[in-house]
């Protein structure tokens, strides 16, 4: 069964949907042959019917309409029952700092090398002005 939900804000880098039950707690969605998640901008400010092909699998961003494919009974139905009822206590969330560090490769900069050489430039010029001042100085006590 599909479930469309507008979204009251974007979708975020790093976003997740996740679902709760008092037996698991929090759950990542599972995503198979029966279940899935896409996601969708709004066409004149409403989200697209639920067989529309403007949905793009995940949790795109910046997008704001929620397309769920949820088996009735399946793993994703916190009631668990083949029913004609969807139980889906579940929300976007955002992956842990931990977790987005693990998988987030450093960027490198090439600003350290330039900082070293404008440093030891600055050192050179204060050095040779110390120098110049000085001289100046013996001149003028002769």
């Amino acid at each position: 069964m599909f479930v469309v939900l507008p979204l009251s804000q974007k979708i975020v880098e790093y976003a997740v949907y996740r679902k709760y039950s008092v037996d698991d707690n929090w759950q990542d969605f599972v995503v198979n042959s029966t279940n899935a998640i896409a996601s969708s901008q709004t066409v004149n400010g409403v989200c697209p019917p639920p067989q529309s092909e403007l949905y793009q699998a995940g949790l795109i961003v910046d997008n704001v309409c929620l397309r769920l494919l949820i088996e009735d009974g399946g793993v994703n139905d916190s009631d668990g029952l083949a029913n004609g009822v969807i139980d889906d206590p579940g929300v976007i969330g955002v992956v842990s700092n931990t977790t987005i560090a693990k998988e987030t490769t450093p960027e490198k900069s090439s600003s350290g090398s330039f900082s070293y050489l404008f440093l030891i430039g600055l050192a050179i010029v204060l050095c040779f002005r110390m120098i110049t001042l000085n001289l100046t100085r013996g001149r003028n006590r002769e």
